[in-house]
């Protein structure tokens, strides 16, 4: 798969799915990045597992041949419009708030032993509190440690899920590993206290990650480009992934069958320190990380973070990564790489 340029949209979540279904308010949106020029599009996530394993019925699905429509008519019009489309996958584990809020156990490889500093919150209004309860009807989550038939079910699935992506015409896949989604939370120590295969050392805690990657590269072969999101680091509790660990990790994930790298972080507590990651208020926050994963591997790196052109473009030059993701850069203008192109960098929102 070859891009017009090393823009990327990174995924952000729409939630103006119906029921899974891409709708054309969902394609519009889409289509304005790649008209403004971006060379790679990432859908926000989508559930491989749909309604199960989703954070809301807003999210678009991939369980299902019903969505291969929807999927289709948003990669011709990425790719009418100039660009290329991928399609993140993830199940969202302990954090599917679908399933809390359906009665469903959550699924994670150990139950959590920690809870989250709420304090944050001191600040919302009660209408602002009740939306948020809403998403879960209130309820509190009920863990189910993934035992091995849960393990085969869930990598055939993600089989599956890529499948149809590949069906619609879409261009890659991304498989996210991080986020506190089900791969991610296998991956770190804190998470994950197995002890069986999957749990221990990074190779185990690793594993299931791998399988997935594998069992999509075989699904699909060359007709996706499999991208693999992964934190270049977790902050703000003991026992997150380390840069170390992500470095070994991104090794296993390209001998797996991935055919790119896209870092990003975590804050493991998103009611404290959201924006040490997902969304980092650091010019450049993961640049250092996804550089050092680049080092390690041979396969394309995605930086994200808060790449402003300028920082972009000299990472680039410097080779310390191969693309930027610019995320809410481009919700801001869409038509930034178009003004980049044409020198008028003092146009860009």
């Amino acid at each position: 798969m070859s891009t017009a340029n090393r823009i990327v949209l990174p995924a952000m979540d729409m939630n103006v799915s119906e029921d899974g279904e891409i709708e054309q308010r969902e394609i519009d949106h889409y289509v304005a990045r790649a008209a403004g020029g971006a060379g790679l599009i990432i859908t926000g996530a989508c559930a491989v597992a749909f309604p199960h394993g989703a954070a809301s019925m807003k999210e678009p699905g991939l369980s299902d041949d019903k969505f291969i429509p929807g999927l289709t008519a948003l990669a011709d019009a990425v790719h009418a419009a100039g660009s290329k489309l991928c399609v993140q996958s993830t199940h969202h584990g302990k954090v599917a708030r679908v399933d809390i809020a359906n009665d469903r156990p959550v699924i994670a490889p150990s139950a959590p032993d920690y809870d989250y500093d709420y304090s944050a919150l001191a600040d919302s209004t009660p209408d602002e509190l009740g939306r948020m309860g809403a998403a879960t009807g209130g309820k509190k989550a009920v863990y189910r440690e993934m035992d091995h038939s849960d393990i085969a079910w869930l990598i055939s699935t993600w089989a599956d899920a890529a499948d149809r992506v590949a069906r619609a015409g879409a261009d890659a896949i991304e498989i996210h590993v991080a986020h506190g989604y089900i791969l991610g939370v296998f991956l770190n120590r804190r998470d994950n206290q197995r002890t069986d295969a999957y749990g221990g050392s990074l190779t185990n805690r690793a594993r299931l990650a791998c399988e997935v990657i594998a069992a999509v590269k075989e699904r699909v072969g060359d007709t996706l480009a499999v991208l693999v999101r992964v934190a270049g680091e977790e902050y703000g509790q003991d026992g997150g992934l380390t840069l170390e660990e992500a470095i070994e990790a991104s090794r296993m994930f390209e001998r797996a069958g991935a055919d790119a790298i896209h870092v990003t972080g975590w804050g493991r507590n998103p009611f404290d320190n959201f924006t040490d990651g997902p969304l980092p208020d650091t010019v450049g926050a993961y640049l250092d990380n996804a550089a050092a994963i680049k080092q390690a591997v041979s396969v394309p790196v995605i930086a994200v973070g808060r790449m402003l052109p300028e920082v972009a473009e000299k990472a680039i030059d410097d080779d310390k990564v191969d693309f930027a993701a610019m995320g809410r850069q481009l919700l801001a203008d869409p038509d930034l790489p178009n003004k980049l192109a044409a020198g008028t960098p003092e146009l860009v929102r």
